[in-house]
């Protein structure tokens, strides 16, 4: 009975990596299925560059968009949000997001609620569902039946 309470421990982390795992490939599909969504205009309400970490930054948007006369606010860029390492290229990213005509907006049809900047998959969509999944798969395996 000793060896217990690593075991459920270790059960649990695999349970929540499996949960982040299943989240990252609703995102995944959600990412593949946006280069289909219909566009429409949105206003930025608000953005910038900000730090996340000691040598990474993040750029955040709060914008609003119209569907069928029902304003809408969202903050999501895109699915799979990935942070840059240097102001210059959050910048750059950040400039992407506004072109010429303004900001454009894409939606899911059935959920207007859910929409993005830049629809699409990106390296973080495909990768992140098939390294997370198996790992949380293990960690669970080995909490429940492995001997510490």
């Amino acid at each position: 009975m000793r060896g217990t309470a690593p075991n459920i421990a270790f059960s649990l982390m695999g349970l929540a990596t499996i949960a982040m795992g299943v989240y990252a490939c609703w995102e995944s599909w959600c990412a593949f299925a946006s280069q289909r969504w219909p566009a429409t205009k949105g206003r930025l309400l608000s953005g910038g560059i900000y730090r996340g970490g000691k040598r990474s930054y993040r750029v955040r948007v709060l914008y609003e968009y119209t569907v069928d006369g029902v304003r809408f606010e969202s903050d999501r860029i895109r699915f799979g949000r990935l942070m840059t390492s240097s102001y210059q290229s959050a910048a750059y990213e950040m400039a992407k997001l506004m072109p010429v005509g303004g900001l454009i907006v894409y939606y899911d049809s059935a959920h207007p609620h859910r929409s993005c900047l830049i629809p699409g998959l990106n390296e973080l969509n495909l990768s992140y569902p098939i390294i997370v999944l198996p790992t949380g798969c293990f960690m669970l395996y080995a909490g429940l039946f492995l001997d510490p």
